[in-house]
């Protein structure tokens, strides 16, 4: 099974995670420090508050795992420029 991982800076305008490939699980989290994170699944652009829209709250223990979504790609906002968003896709 192929595995993707990485750590990007999060940003206060919508960033686009290409994970060049189809992967089924996702797992993300947010270093310590970071700014909240929301994060859209679908082709387009994140937007703080939006509906439906997954937040991950600050912090390097908080953090979501996605399973069973065949994911290409991935859409995220930070509410402040601050920290990294982490992830590993499976």
């Amino acid at each position: 099974m192929a595995t993707k991982s990485d750590s990007v800076a999060v940003s206060a305008s919508d960033q686009t995670v290409d994970l060049k490939g189809i992967f089924k699980n996702l797992v993300l989290w947010t270093d310590s420090g970071s700014a909240d994170v929301t994060l859209v699944l679908d082709d387009v652009a994140a937007v703080v508050g939006a509906a439906g829209t997954i937040k991950i709250q600050a912090g390097g223990s908080n953090g979501i795992a996605i399973t069973g979504l065949y994911l290409s790609k991935f859409h995220f906002i930070g509410a402040s420029a601050a920290g990294r968003l982490n992830y590993v896709a499976t």
